[in-house]
């Protein structure tokens, strides 16, 4: 039984997300383009006129289905690779630190102060920002590592 994977992307993705999955030796089943576009309008009475508002939504999405034969060469590796990619973890994103509206509270009610609180934070942030783009760049490189070592194997 071969082993399936269905992936749903952004349709400007859709040759590096079938690119991506190859490289683990999967192939592409079938691909099918979703478009969906909605519209409601509601209408609101005001006595003398009727207003009406309409509001748009769209889907639009690919879906794929890959499959993979067990019997392929490199198939343990392969799954062992794909597993690492999968769940090499994202490193969470530093929040900036203040919501807008403390933000703007603060600078209604103190301003001299906020001016000293936002600068005083923009430094204590910048350094936590600095340390996630590192962890970034190191997580997008261990993920290019490993589809970089499973394309080797794909043959």
């Amino acid at each position: 039984m071969e082993d399936i994977r269905t992936v749903a992307c952004d349709p400007k993705d859709e040759i590096s997300t079938v690119q991506l999955w190859e490289s683990f030796g999967y192939y592409l089943f079938s691909s099918n383009e979703v478009y969906n576009k909605d519209t409601s309008v509601t209408y609101e009475d005001w006595g003398d006129f009727v207003i009406g508002n309409s509001h748009v939504d769209i889907t639009h999405y690919v879906k794929m289905v890959f499959r993979r034969d067990p019997k392929r060469l490199n198939y343990e590796k392969l799954v062992e690779l794909e597993n690492q990619f999968v769940n090499t973890p994202l490193p969470e994103k530093p929040s900036s630190g203040w919501s807008l509206l403390a933000i703007g509270i603060w600078l209604m009610l103190f301003f001299p102060v906020a001016i000293f609180m936002i600068i005083h934070n923009t430094k204590k942030v910048k350094p936590e920002m600095d340390e996630y783009k590192k962890k970034l760049a190191e997580y997008e490189n261990v993920r290019a590592n490993i589809v970089q070592e499973a394309r080797k194997l794909v043959v």
